[in-house]
């Protein structure tokens, strides 16, 4: 999917992913975001119609964490994921 992102997108969406990664999370989010994309009660599918490609193209990349889907819906819980949009949210500047 990297290789589709425009090309302003790709160095963020490495470095995102090496968040999720670094913060051992990553697989609970793709599982989260792939498992949500087809509802209509969050941004990722309201917004982008739950289209990976899209949501990382256009959707500002501090909030790769909000607009992903409803926290508190899943397994992990919403203090779980705030947590985690706080750090990303202030580390990066996208």
């Amino acid at each position: 999917m990297i290789d589709k992102l425009p090309g302003n997108r790709k160095e963020i969406f490495k470095k995102f992913n090496r968040f999720l990664k670094d913060k051992s999370i990553y697989k609970a989010y793709y599982r989260n975001l792939y498992n949500n994309r087809g509802g209509n009660n969050n941004s990722f599918c309201a917004n982008y119609g739950g289209d990976m490609e899209r949501f990382f193209s256009k959707c500002p990349a501090n909030e790769w964490l909000t607009q992903c889907f409803i926290w508190v819906d899943q397994p992990e819980g919403e203090t779980f994921w705030e947590r985690y949009h706080r750090i990303w949210y202030n580390k990066s500047s996208y």
